[in-house]
């Protein structure tokens, strides 16, 4: 798609209050769902992006919660480095798209930024939002060849969906605090971050109709990640010799169950893929930098 920004990446701004916990965590699995690193060294150029965290109130140089650190590091996500900041206005204003902790989150940030309106939403509303998008086919969203594509019109998109996920009971929009409550209390704030991931997960990497490898979502390196290492990439790999065009072999069904997809029919090419190795950023296989860091 045409990028407005010219040779500006897309990026993701994940606000919570203290910059520890829950914002740290989404921008953590966020990352590891788009293949790139976290953080303001991201990817550049129109299909680049950069995800990065920041708080209303934030506990300015002070690392990640240990227990959320804990619960990342079992599923092998790195959190070394990251040391928590205030989101300021300028971090504000170069934003393309902020997801908040809580809806107390997204006032704050649309008060401090009112033309960041229809840019921000709460992590779950979103994922509420990209499930919505994802069970109608959106083919404005889905026709797009990468993850960032889709994520960039669907946050274009997003603000117009908001009143059809719309929940009577509005808590429903929040990630409970977990700071200084306990190992539940963590286990809990991840768990409703990781249902927003995997309906994000459904909508970036799965493919509604049957299409050809060239037009099947591919990373922000062209490559769908994970696709040799028995991720959702694996459902884009070429078949096994002899495989049937269409059919859900092993890796499609196991990911398929988790993610939704399906595999491409008649693929220009037969290719041996390599024998998949599964990461576990969204506990269980899962694609991107995780697995090669085992």
């Amino acid at each position: 798609m045409d990028n407005a920004a010219g040779n500006k990446p897309f990026r993701v701004l994940v606000v919570c209050t203290g910059n520890i916990c829950r914002s740290p965590t989404a921008e953590l699995l966020l990352a590891e769902l788009l293949g790139v690193e976290a953080g303001d060294a991201g990817g550049t150029g129109p299909e680049g992006v950069v995800v990065s965290s920041a708080g209303t109130g934030a506990l300015t140089g002070e690392p990640i919660d240990p227990l959320m650190a804990a619960l990342l590091a079992a599923r092998r996500i790195r959190v070394n480095g990251h040391r928590a900041r205030q989101a300021t206005p300028p971090l504000l204003r170069e934003a393309d798209l902020v997801l908040t902790a809580t809806r107390e989150h997204r006032v704050w940030v649309i008060t401090e930024m009112p033309s960041l309106l229809r840019r921000t939403f709460t992590v779950r509303e979103f994922g509420r939002i990209a499930a919505l998008v994802a069970a109608e086919g959106d083919v404005g969203v889905l026709s797009e060849r990468t993850a960032v594509g889709r994520l960039r019109v669907l946050a274009g998109r997003a603000a117009d969906v908001r009143r059809q996920v719309r929940r009577a009971d509005y808590s429903d929009d929040d990630i409970v605090d977990p700071y200084r409550r306990g190992a539940e209390a963590a286990q809990t704030a991840l768990a409703q971050i990781d249902e927003a991931m995997r309906s994000l997960a459904t909508l970036l990497w799965s493919v509604q109709v049957p299409v050809s490898v060239a037009s099947a979502p591919t990373s922000v390196t062209g490559r769908m990640p994970g696709w040799r290492r028995g991720g959702p990439g694996a459902l884009f790999a070429p078949p096994r010799p002899g495989a049937v065009p269409g059919e859900v072999g092993p890796e499609a069904a196991r990911h398929g169950r988790r993610y939704g997809n399906v595999v491409p029919v008649a693929p220009p090419a037969v290719v041996e893929p390599e024998v998949p190795r599964a990461g576990h950023g969204f506990g269980g296989p899962f694609p991107g930098r995780s697995a090669a860091r085992r």
